[in-house]
Formats: structure tokens, sequence, C-alpha cells
């Protein structure tokens, strides 16, 4: 567990992770972390408008114009147990809301295993973010006694196979450019 999140309130020398969490990226950002919530919709679709066409196109495999119906949906109408969605606000700039979002949907036909996606807006893309989510997620993920996270990817997408190899993902061709990656969770 990083430095980062070990800071956070609710998570040093606790089993339990607790909401909001407050913290600084290594760049001295602070920021919220907390769950989503169907409040969060117009925030989200500005988030949405900020990113590039490519950082869609590596989230979604294909650089979309706009997030439908069901994809805002699947973000803020959550259980928060089997579908964890979280999203990150600048602390320092509260009208910057809607930085990054992560989230995870345990798999029905597998439940030890959930499919996770993490997309952070460009402008805060290489400062640590997506590296401090996938631990937050991993640790939520461990909570609710998921056993692998589940992500694909698309195989140019360098700065997020790093990551993945990093937290020790196993990695495999899924089909085309699509890969796969499965990170265990430790208990």
């Amino acid at each position: 567990m990083s430095a980062e999140i070990q800071k956070m309130t609710g998570i040093l020398g606790s089993d339990t992770l607790v909401f909001p969490l407050k913290t600084k990226l290594p760049d001295g950002t602070r920021v919220l972390i907390r769950p989503l919530l169907p409040e969060d919709r117009e925030a989200l679709l500005r988030a949405f408008e900020k990113l590039s066409l490519e950082s869609r196109r590596f989230r979604f495999m294909i650089p979309i114009r706009k997030l439908s119906r069901y994809q805002l949906s699947s973000l803020i109408e959550v259980d928060q147990q089997n579908h964890v969605a979280i999203g990150v606000h600048d602390l320092g700039h509260p009208e910057k809301t809607g930085l990054a979002v992560a989230r995870f949907v345990r798999l029905e036909e597998e439940p030890q295993v959930a499919e996770f996606a993490i997309t952070v807006i460009d402008e805060y893309q290489n400062r640590g973010l997506g590296k401090l989510l996938i631990e937050i997620l991993m640790k939520a993920a461990q909570q609710r006694g998921i056993e692998v996270l589940r992500g694909f990817l698309l195989d140019d997408n360098r700065r997020m196979i790093r990551l993945m190899e990093r937290f020790g993902a196993r990695m495999k061709r899924e089909s085309g450019n699509v890969l796969q990656a499965d990170l265990p969770i430790s208990n």
C-alpha cells in the first residue's frame, strides 16, 4: 500500500475504507474522494466533455462523443456493494468537480471477480491519481470478498499497461487490440 493511501482518513490502521477520503496527490493537489451519487449527473457530463478523444477511446474502446443514458446511470445508480463507483474533486478548486471516476461491478457469473474501469480527465493525468484510485478500488474489492479486479484496455494505452504491470496484473490478449488485465487482490 502506498504512502498516499496510508495517509488518508479512515484507512491508516483500519480494515474498513471510510468515505469521504481526503488526501494530497504527489504534486500537492488536495483531493476529496467519495461515492458517486445521482446528484453528480451534471458534474459527470461536464467532466466527460473535458476528456480528449484519445482518453475517451482508451476508456470506452472507441472515441465516443457523449455518454449514453445507460453509461451515465451505471455510474450514479449503484449499490456501493456489488457495483462501486467513486469520484474525485479538487479541494483547492471547488469548481473542479469530476476529476476522475473509478468503478467496479461484481460479475454475476464469477462473483469473486469484478470488472473495473478508471477515467481521469486529461488535465489531472500523470499526477498519481490513477494509481491512488486503483489502490482504493483494491481495498474496496477486498472488503467485499472480491479476489480479482479485471480491466480491459487497448494495447496502445501504454500508461495504463505500465500501471497494471506495477500492480502485478496478469495480462493477456482478449481479442484484436484489447488486453485483459486481471489484478489479484491480496487478503
